[in-house]
């Protein structure tokens, strides 16, 4: 059964006996009146649970699914995205949403945003340019469709600050299912409009956000859901800041704005530098210091490791020396291994004489890694906690590639993906390893 529940505040009633004069009637004593209403009902409690959950993640990630029913379906945009969310330095999100979606007038929208709140950028590749602009210059149908993506509650300072005011009205109803998730479900009243959530009962985190509406003129719902949500708590976060910033697609023109200057530093007071020491006579000059060493060359000699498998064998690679080696170093947190992973398995399938291994990285737990494999049904290798191998090897973006010749050479390096020339550039190493194809 729905019940409304209304958060009241009350005010204390300050009291004490009022004294009694001398053969003055005693005081009528108010009736006793039931202790107000806890300052956190039910339903506050939910959205309570899910500010703190967002305060403490350090990044998040979900797939996105905006669509509308009812009367609204036929007038409003829908849309499907990857988004990514990564808290920068300053405490806000810098948010990335990737996807497609649809308009009354376009049916078929391609968008990659990024939210970085002094600037957005944005691809536009109808004119094959990627722009950077001010928040109030960018405009456009990739903003109309992109921006349901995002949930702007858990964007803000304080996470879900309208549905926490005072006096917001609370229904909450039986616990369901969401997408495979059980959730709490709670619908907050404002004015004439209601919007109804899902929340994680174990993470506490947004599944689904459903705004009501009920009018004279139009019926329907706009409803967000959230999907495959992941989240780091971890300080700093596993994500790296390349993950939220637009790629630049090959043969694309840049066109952005920079943002508003920051104040100048106060000026320091100069500070006396020493005087260089004067040679004495007799004395040999001073040398100056050595040259820097010469950088590392392009080709080495690959680290090797010895890492589990989820079965609990032993994969070193001194043990698969004779064979070509392809390494890709990610983890389940990292979102274009959804486009990335078919392009491996295909690799993969095609060579059948190379090893594959996706070496994890910075899991909290390989189940979720284990799992995505299994869902996928990819076939290639699995090698667990291979952090310290991923320092071994200098990797510093994710996803990152590696292609090892036969004599355990490390020959080529891919950082990042892209789609369409990542995977064809670690075909042309690996047809080189096989060839025996002498490396410089």
């Amino acid at each position: 059964m729905k019940v409304w529940m209304a958060l009241v505040l009350a005010g204390v009633l300050a009291g004490g006996a009022a004294a009694q004069e001398e053969g003055a009637p005693p005081e009528v004593q108010p009736e006793e009146q039931p202790a107000p209403e806890e300052a956190t009902s039910e339903g506050r409690a939910i959205f309570e649970a899910a500010a703190a959950a967002v305060r403490r993640a350090q990044a998040i990630t979900y797939r996105a699914r905006y669509y509308s029913t009812g009367g609204m379906a036929s007038l409003m945009p829908s849309s499907e995205a990857d988004v990514r969310m990564l808290r920068s330095g300053r405490g806000t999100w810098l948010v990335r949403t990737i996807g497609t979606g649809k308009t009354r007038s376009n049916p078929n929208l391609e968008f990659d945003i990024s939210y970085m709140g002094a600037t957005n950028e944005w691809v536009d590749h109808a004119n094959k340019k990627v722009y950077e602009k001010l928040p109030r210059e960018s405009k456009g149908e990739a903003f109309t469709i992109g921006n349901g993506t995002k949930l702007d509650e858990m964007l803000e300072i304080n996470p879900f600050r309208a549905e926490l005011a005072p006096n917001m009205e609370y229904l909450v109803e039986p616990r369901e299912e969401v997408n495979g998730v059980l959730c709490d479900i709670v619908s907050v009243q404002k004015g004439r409009s209601t919007t109804r959530w899902a929340f994680g009962v174990d993470d506490h985190l947004p599944r689904r956000r459903e705004s009501i509406v009920n009018t004279s003129a139009m019926s329907g719902s706009m409803v967000l859901e959230l999907t495959d949500v992941r989240v780091d708590e971890s300080n700093p976060p596993r994500m790296p800041q390349e993950m939220v910033r637009v790629a630049v697609p090959e043969g694309y023109e840049e066109d952005r704005t920079a943002p508003p200057m920051q104040p100048p530093p106060a000026p320091q007071p100069a500070v006396a530098q020493p005087e260089p020491p004067k040679e004495a006579a007799g004395e040999e000059p001073v040398q100056p210091p050595p040259p820097p060493p010469p950088p590392e060359p392009r080709v080495r000699t690959a680290p090797d490791f010895s890492l589990k498998t989820p079965s609990g064998d032993t994969v070193s690679l001194s043990s698969l020396r004779g064979r070509v080696v392809v390494l890709e170093f990610a983890g389940s947190w990292c979102i274009p291994l959804r486009e990335a992973h078919p392009e491996l398995q295909e690799l993969a399938d095609r060579y059948k004489d190379v090893a594959v291994y996706l070496v994890n990285v910075r899991e909290k737990d390989a189940n979720n890694i284990i799992g995505d494999l299994s869902r996928g049904n990819f076939t290639f290798g699995l090698l667990l906690n291979g952090d310290a191998t991923a320092t071994a090897y200098g990797i510093k973006r994710y996803p990152s590639y590696c292609v090892v010749n036969k004599d355990g050479l490390l020959i080529h390096t891919e950082a990042g993906f892209v789609k369409g020339e990542t995977f064809t550039a670690l075909r042309e190493a690996v047809e080189a390893a096989l060839n025996d194809e002498p490396v410089e």
